[in-house]
């Protein structure tokens, strides 16, 4: 029984290990509760400590960008012609997972803001 506790990530492990170990032979280990077990860890993995999707969700995004770079890349290839060469498309895969990576971490910081009030000021006088 001890090893369903292995499912579960480091942090809600360290955080609830010795209780969830004490209620296991209290309850007993059917079938349904088995599976209960198995849903509570995916769903710890999921929205663990590290926000809503945790490592998995940055794994998800990473994938989500790369495969998002490469059908950009393979369009301009497509539109552009086969003349560029498969180092080109690659190329421009990798332009285009750098931007898009760029773009998520500028949203994800509100605070950094580009104020061009100043310099529209001083092009008006």
């Amino acid at each position: 029984m001890r090893w369903f506790v292995r499912l579960y990530p480091p942090a809600w492990r360290e955080r609830y290990e010795d209780e969830f170990v004490a209620l296991l032979p209290t309850r007993g280990v059917t079938t349904s509760i088995a599976l209960d077990i198995l849903r509570g860890a995916v769903d710890a993995w999921l929205h663990g400590p590290r926000g809503s999707l945790g490592i998995v969700g940055i794994g998800l995004a990473l994938a989500a960008y790369a495969l998002a770079s490469l059908v950009l890349a393979a369009t301009r290839r497509a539109w552009v012609g086969p003349s560029d060469g498969p180092v080109e498309t690659l190329y421009q895969g990798v332009y285009w997972f750098a931007s898009i990576l760029f773009m998520t971490w500028l949203a994800a910081r509100p605070n950094l803001r580009c104020d061009l009030s100043g310099v529209i000021g001083r092009l008006r006088r």
